[in-house]
């Protein structure tokens, strides 16, 4: 059988596997996504409501207590952010 294969280890990943709205824009979770001039953004979240005004190629996370707003460049980057969190004793 073939069928096509995505390595989904990123946020930004997220824009390869689920519908873009009109502008680009891709949900995930429970989110009302609300824009004006926004583009090409990738939203998370757990029953939120979220406004993106002027942005672009973001990924914007927010689960429970915790909110990440990173560029889709360097959303692999995240995975060093935790790791100094974890240190912190903040994760």
């Amino acid at each position: 059988v073939s069928f096509p294969w995505d390595d989904v280890g990123s946020w930004d990943a997220l824009e390869r596997v689920l519908d873009a709205d009109e502008d680009g824009n891709v949900t995930a979770g429970d989110v009302a996504l609300r824009t004006l001039d926004a583009a090409d953004n990738v939203v998370a979240a757990d029953d939120r409501h979220v406004s993106l005004i002027g942005v672009s190629d973001l990924a914007v996370v927010a689960w429970d207590d915790r909110v990440l707003v990173v560029p889709k460049e360097r959303a692999q980057e995240v995975k060093s952010l935790v790791r100094s969190l974890e240190d912190r004793g903040e994760f």
